[in-house]
């Protein structure tokens, strides 16, 4: 019985540590992402997509991020729909999106970095919610 007890507690410790270290990075749908144990951050985009709604979740965690410059001169984006989950859009994130006319922020968004939006010259009007903290 003592025996049956050390192997089930080393058999879970090992699926515990597994599960802790599985899916801190990858590309799902075209999207680069790496992720912490509680979130995920959305690094790149390798897709040829127009019309992008992001992913709220990436490697089974809440995606609350873009990453500077993840979208940087993907100039076919025309529109992207972002995740309620989202917290923080990073430095250039879209820098360079200059087809892009529709962006409409959620109300869960608490930072803008620098340049997020930069030579985006078909968005004309974004809305900024009351959440955003900080911008630039």
């Amino acid at each position: 019985m003592k025996k049956a007890l050390c192997v089930f507690v080393f058999v879970t410790a090992l699926l515990w540590a597994a599960a802790a270290w599985a899916d801190t990075s990858g590309t799902t749908n075209g999207y680069t992402w790496t992720a912490t144990s509680t979130e995920a951050t959305i690094t790149g985009y390798t897709g040829s997509g127009k019309v992008l709604t992001l992913p709220s979740r990436l490697g089974n965690k809440p995606v609350t991020a873009i990453g500077p410059s993840a979208f940087k001169d993907k100039t076919q984006i025309t529109s992207v729909t972002l995740p309620s989950t989202l917290k923080t859009i990073g430095e250039e994130a879209f820098l360079g999106c200059y087809a892009m006319t529709t962006c409409k922020l959620t109300a869960n968004v608490e930072v803008i970095g620098d340049g997020a939006f930069y030579c985006c010259e078909g968005l004309k009007n974004m809305a900024i919610p009351a959440s955003v903290k900080s911008i630039g």
